[in-house]
């Protein structure tokens, strides 16, 4: 029985110590505790289940030896999504910070990616919940797929929060090393492919996902290699810290509440002013050519095609 961070500080970390040992051996508890010890000594408790930082242990030294890990963060709302996604990245890195916590962007997101060192970086950063702002074969979205393709070489702890994966860009998508799914508040599993022990889970998680959706995770629970562990209430930012988070993230959601409600009111009024456009998009969409919604509507092709190229939506 391990002894609880917040009640017994010293004591958690004996118990740790002694759990470590007794499965792994002396020297990868030696190992553990003084990285585990660096993280949580400053603030007398640990944030994360002592179970997930052992595993992240692992995953700093392959980042450090090997390259960029990727996770996703998966969970309906209120299951602690942002909560884990901070606690854990400051444990991959101890200079994350507030401006980390608060990307919403993946061109934010790539901006930020910009600003480490291209080799060697060792950084944490993560996406929250981001728009899908490319289609994976457009242009853009195969530019980020590239990025995506070579970012391996930066040496970076990355992540992305999504309610859904299916909310994930696909370019982002594919390159997940390893999900985390929040079943409910204070409780995690997360799947990840270990290519040093040749396990490699990934691969079938995503294909099954776009089918069966959250219930993949329990398809496989007793399949591939899972590890189940309990989240933390609190964060590693202090009170003054954490209002500016949640004033970012008001700020963040009153902004994007405008854009939604210019873009609606511009195509009411594009509606509004040419009355066949909402009927054209609608045929449009379903594969008909301009000659069959001509006849279908009542105007010529010319005149729709003049009524798309003033009024795209």
């Amino acid at each position: 029985m391990v002894t609880r961070s917040t009640d017994n500080y010293e004591q958690h970390k004996k118990d740790v110590y002694l759990e470590i040992k007794k499965r792994f051996g002396e020297e990868r508890a030696d190992k553990f505790i003084k990285f585990y010890s660096s993280r949580w000594d400053k603030f007398q408790r640990s944030y994360i289940d002592y179970r997930v930082a052992f595993k992240m242990v692992d995953e700093y030294y392959w980042v450090k030896k090997v390259g960029t890990r990727f996770y996703a963060i998966v969970g309906s709302g209120g299951t602690g999504k942002s909560t884990l996604a901070i606690n854990l990245f400051y444990f991959l890195d101890t200079t994350f910070d507030i401006k980390r916590a608060n990307i919403t962007t993946v061109s934010d997101f790539l901006d930020k990616l910009d600003e480490y060192p291209k080799i060697g970086a060792m950084k944490s950063l993560y996406m929250d919940e981001p728009d899908n702002q490319a289609h994976s074969l457009s242009k853009e979205g195969k530019k980020i797929a590239d990025v995506a393709g070579r970012w391996r070489q930066q040496q970076m702890f990355l992540g992305i929060l999504a309610t859904d994966i299916r909310d994930i860009p696909l370019t982002l998508f594919n390159k997940l090393h390893g999900i985390i799914y929040l079943p409910k508040h204070g409780t995690g599993i997360m799947y990840r492919d270990s290519p040093n022990k040749e396990q490699i889970v990934m691969n079938a998680l995503k294909k099954d996902y776009k089918q069966i959706g959250y219930a993949v995770f329990y398809k496989y629970i007793n399949k591939f290699p899972n590890l189940r562990f309990s989240t933390h209430k609190g964060v590693i930012f202090n009170e003054e810290e954490l209002k500016e988070y949640k004033k970012i993230k008001a700020d963040d959601y009153s902004k994007t509440i405008k854009e939604a409600k210019q873009i609606l009111n511009k195509n009411s009024k594009k509606y509004k002013q040419n009355p066949h456009l909402k009927e054209i998009l609608k045929l449009k969409k379903k594969g008909l050519s301009y000659r069959e919604i001509s006849k279908k509507i009542g105007i010529t092709p010319g005149r729709i095609s003049q009524i798309l190229s003033k009024n795209a939506v």
